[in-house]
């Protein structure tokens, strides 16, 4: 497999991604990689030989990720990688794409890529980095309830990292809303229990 950098046009801007990559990786380091949001887990950017997709299994039901996990199927076979330092792609980001919008079948999607790539994936890899953005994407999204958030991966918390002034603000938000209906919550207990000793 080769990777090469690439440059993303959005509007009028254009940034050039260079990683900075070895010459030669390791397919499981460089794996390791995509899943801690170091490299890109796209197949645009990548020039793979055809028989490595050979026993590839394509998600049929989940349009989440589907690069990342046909990937991670050709890396897990130990793969020689090379690269090259030079942007050779052009990726110009569209704002009306699908996994844009954050809402219910777009996580659902998310939580179908995370139990399917923990069938396949090897033991040695974190997905909390994953998990934790499904876990902000549902503060996002707004249509989940507190106990369906906290359920869902509970060992795993929102990495400092993701929490940029925008996410902040969700989760500040979110909080403001969950201990309004914990307040709520305990009020009607209060005035139920005093009308039971009447």
């Amino acid at each position: 497999m080769v990777v090469c950098d690439y440059i993303l046009e959005y509007k009028k801007n254009k940034f050039v991604y260079q990683k900075g990559m070895k010459d030669a990786c390791d397919a499981f380091d460089f794996l390791k990689q995509i899943y801690n949001g170091i490299f890109i887990g796209t197949l645009w950017n990548k020039l793979i030989k055809t028989s490595l997709y050979n026993n590839v299994i394509f998600l049929k039901q989940c349009n989440y990720c589907e690069d990342v996990y046909i990937l991670t199927q050709i890396l897990s076979n130990n793969i020689s990688i090379n690269y090259i330092n030079e942007a050779l792609y052009h990726y110009c980001y569209d704002a009306s794409s699908l996994t844009r919008e954050i809402n219910r079948n777009y996580i659902i999607n998310r939580i179908i890529f995370i139990q399917e790539i923990e069938k396949i994936l090897p033991l040695d890899l974190d997905l909390s980095r994953f998990k934790a953005g499904i876990k902000l994407s549902i503060l996002k999204s707004g249509e989940y309830t507190y106990k369906e958030y906290i359920n869902l991966y509970p060992n795993t918390n929102i990495p400092k990292e993701l929490l940029n002034k925008r996410n902040l603000l969700f989760l500040s938000t979110a909080n403001f809303f969950i201990g309004y209906q914990f307040l709520k919550i305990l009020f009607n207990l209060k005035k139920r229990f005093k009308s039971f000793h009447l």
